[in-house]
């Protein structure tokens, strides 16, 4: 599982180095980033068999290709998307065309979320972090643990 957040920093070459403790949880040394949504936020990072993973179960409903929001974020989204290989150090090269599109120029932020990571822009992850704080997302936040809760008890999981 992929956790934590890690500042890092991109070369002119665009390249950057995955912190040690998440390329460990990678399996080999081929990853995918993409454009995140909402665009312009975020870019995702993925290993090769994970984004696939992830984009049958978004776009698990054949009828999502006739939904033109659905088959537009579908578009971006894989159309955004490239292989990064990864050196003997850990380094990898992230197109620069996606680092300006979240406002990466430098210094970033990597955030491991599971079965993927985010890289973030500083300024927007800082104000992200800090909208955390209010009572708006506080109730978003609860909302979301009880809709959890609510679909593990009707798989059968219990909370």
């Amino acid at each position: 599982m992929l956790a934590g957040t890690y500042d890092v920093k991109f070369d002119a070459a665009s390249r950057f180095t995955v912190p040690a403790r998440l390329r460990a949880g990678f399996d080999g040394d081929v990853l995918i980033v993409t454009a995140g949504v909402p665009i312009g936020r975020n870019l995702l990072l993925f290993e090769e068999a994970q984004f696939k993973t992830y984009f049958t179960s978004v776009f698990r409903d054949a009828a999502a290709d006739f939904d033109e929001d659905q088959l537009s974020v579908k578009r971006f989204m894989l159309g955004s998307s490239a292989t990064m290989k990864l050196d003997s150090a850990g380094r990898g090269v992230v197109p620069a065309e996606l680092l300006h599109s979240v406002g990466i120029s430098e210094d970033a932020r990597v955030v491991g979320i599971g079965d993927m990571a985010e890289i973030w822009a500083v300024g927007p992850h800082e104000r992200w972090r800090e909208s955390m704080d209010s009572d708006e997302m506080k109730i978003r936040c609860a909302d979301a643990r009880r809709r959890l809760a609510a679909a593990r008890m009707g798989q059968g999981g219990g909370v």
